[in-house]
This record gives C-alpha cells, structure tokens and sequence, in this order.
C-alpha cells in the first residue's frame, strides 16, 4: 500500500514539472510569431496611411489582442522592427521559485520589409 502511495506522489511530482516546462517553452516558441503578426499589422496600416503614428497605434493595439507589451518599435527605411515582450505566464511551481521568475516572461525582436 505505502509503495502505490509513492509511485502516485512521483508521478504527480512529474506531471507537474512536465506541465511547467510545456508552458515555458511553448511561450517562447510562440513569441516570435506574435511579434510577426504585429508588426504585419503595423506593416499593413503604414501601407495605407504612410504614418508611423498610425502604424504604432495599429500595433498597440494588436499587442492588447495578443496581450503582450511593445517594448520597442522601429520604421527604419524600408523595414518596420518590432520588439515585444510577453508577461510572465503562470505556472504551477515554476513561478514560486524566486530565481527561475526571469526566465518565465519571453521576448521576441522581427524586423519585417515594407513591401
């Protein structure tokens, strides 16, 4: 009876550190794409409106939808570069351990061409 006790703590203990890692690195692979699809927006609303004000407004925006943080927005000749970073996600161990918290939050910089 004590041994099944012991196998189901271990394999409870796994589950939960599979679903921690699973998050973390799911955020990151993620990120980079999030940070595409912005700066396509931004692309898009430069096109049509030739305003880099409209074109950071049309990005913010998306950033809410995405709900991530712009940390930096660039149009640079014929290129818009964008930087975001994406808050810390929540974890059911991870984020309880004090130095391991950086590295729960990604960040993604792309650099698109206007075309």
């Amino acid at each position: 009876m004590f041994s099944w006790l012991k196998i189901i703590v271990i394999v409870l203990i796994l589950v939960v550190l599979i679903n921690d890692i699973g998050v973390v690195v799911t955020s990151y692979y993620f990120i980079g794409d999030m940070a595409r699809r912005i700066a396509k927006v931004a692309i898009e609303d430069y096109k049509v409106t030739r305003s880099a004000e409209e074109a950071v407004n049309a990005a913010q925006e998306k950033a809410i939808m995405e709900k991530v943080t712009i940390t930096g927005f660039q149009i640079v000749e014929n290129n818009v570069r964008v930087s975001i970073t994406a808050p810390p996600r929540k974890t059911w161990l991870v984020h309880r351990i004090s130095f391991l918290k950086p590295h729960l939050s990604a960040k993604a910089l792309v650099e698109l061409p206007i075309r």
